[in-house]
């Protein structure tokens, strides 16, 4: 196997370890804490942030193979995001950060831009979910203010 090859499983492998992590603190606040969330009328079903995170995942870690410690601060603010919302419980902590993880994504999609834009438009489908977890983040603390 090629080190460039290698070098990039092992990124797609801390992409999914982040994802296994955040999914450890997000799995058991589910089945009651959320249940009982009141949910904006545009809150997708559960069976949809599977496969949108592995997607989402994956194409991380394929612009990571092409970028820079921007990247890290992003994917250090997804788990934390996690940790706030669903660890925490907290619909208020969880906006925070969802709108600092919004602005890391923007600056890396803005770094990445002039060096590669295939890894910038890589970026693009994280950019806009971001965007959409924070105006649903958003609801969720409008409609839980006591979280």
């Amino acid at each position: 196997m090629s080190d460039e090859l290698w070098k990039f499983f092992v990124v797609l492998i801390l992409c999914y370890g982040v994802g296994a992590a955040g999914a450890m603190i997000t799995l058991p606040a589910l089945p009651d804490w959320y249940q009982q969330l009141r949910k904006p009328a545009f809150a997708p079903p559960a069976w949809v942030f599977r496969p949108v995170w592995s997607i989402l995942y994956t194409l991380m870690a394929v612009s990571f193979f092409m970028a820079t410690a921007t990247f890290m601060l992003q994917l250090f603010l997804n788990l934390c995001w996690s940790a706030a919302f669903f660890g925490l419980r907290s619909p208020g902590g969880g906006m925070i950060l969802a709108t600092a993880l919004l602005g890391s994504v923007a600056a890396l999609l803005t770094a990445l831009w002039p060096v590669s834009q295939q890894a910038a438009l890589l970026q693009a489908p994280y950019f806009l979910w971001t965007s959409f977890a924070v105006l649903l983040n958003f609801r969720f603390w409008q409609l839980n203010p006591d979280g």
